[in-house]
């Protein structure tokens, strides 16, 4: 962060609920209604309605989104938006209920859930690039993916055998590997890979380097970071909170005042993108 990447500025951009924000905050993709939804993209002061569905996660560049359409008769299915056109995800698995998570970073990836493809009595995460499909069960029988890195070698999310005892679980060229306790998460995923940022309810939440295993706690609810791992942001202590190494946990409205000068409100909802 810079003192001149620090708006001084609160803008509405519209009444729905955020899902998704490029790289260079230019962007946001989100969805108005219930749970059927319709898809919204907000650019330059502009909304867009995209149509039915949900939009989820958005490439870096703002121009791939990821999503989930509903059809009566037929349930749920993935979506995409290319461009602003819309296109149907037809899976090689026939009458499965199925939904759309998320996409890599360079938009070449896109990753979303079937359950019980084949008959089998699962629920997994499947990836489709370059008109390929692959399926990806996770160490226990029910997983979900809802993170990735830049280029989808690596992605990360949940895997459970119960309800309510889901492990963080992330996915590397190496096959899925679990982490943390039966209360933990994948909340990000950094560009290259190499790092994830785990939400642990019972452990604490921390920062972990993929190839070593080595971990730094960071702050009670992490919600994201940036694409280096650098910096983290969430909740601490039931305010909105920023760590970084150099510094740790600090309260983000006191941070962003002594440090940039910028007055925030005194309080943001949970729903906001920072």
């Amino acid at each position: 962060l810079t003192t001149a990447s620090i708006a001084q500025t609160v803008e509405n951009i519209g009444a729905f609920v955020p899902t998704g924000l490029s790289a260079d905050g230019s962007v946001v993709v989100g969805y108005q209604g219930g749970i059927y939804g319709n898809a919204v993209r907000w650019e330059n002061g502009t909304l867009t309605n995209l149509g039915d569905g949900r939009a989820g996660k958005i490439s870096d560049d703002g121009t791939v989104i990821a999503g989930t359409g509903y059809e009566s008769g037929v349930g749920f299915y993935p979506i995409r938006w290319v461009n602003g056109t819309k296109e149907r995800i037809h899976l090689p698995w026939p009458n499965v209920e199925s939904y759309g998570s998320t996409v890599s970073g360079d938009g070449s990836t896109f990753f979303g859930l079937v359950i019980a493809p084949d008959n089998q009595d699962l629920s997994a995460p499947f990836s489709l690039k370059d008109g390929v499909f692959r399926l990806h069960p996770g160490i226990e029988r029910y997983s979900s993916a809802s993170q990735s890195s830049h280029d989808g070698s690596v992605f990360g999310g949940r895997t459970n055998r119960f309800i309510g005892e889901e492990t963080a679980c992330l996915w590397t060229p190496s096959g899925p590997q679990a982490i943390g306790s039966k209360a933990s998460g994948v909340r990000a995923i950094s560009d290259d890979g190499t790092m994830a940022l785990i939400s642990d309810a019972l452990n604490g939440s921390y920062l972990y380097e993929i190839t070593t295993g080595k971990t730094t706690t960071v702050m009670e609810g992490p919600s994201g970071m940036t694409s280096d791992g650098s910096i983290v942001i969430g909740w601490d202590n039931g305010a909105p909170a920023i760590w970084t190494a150099e510094q740790g946990t600090r309260n983000l409205r006191q941070s962003l005042f002594e440090d940039y000068g910028v007055v925030v409100p005194a309080a943001i909802g949970a729903a906001g993108l920072y």
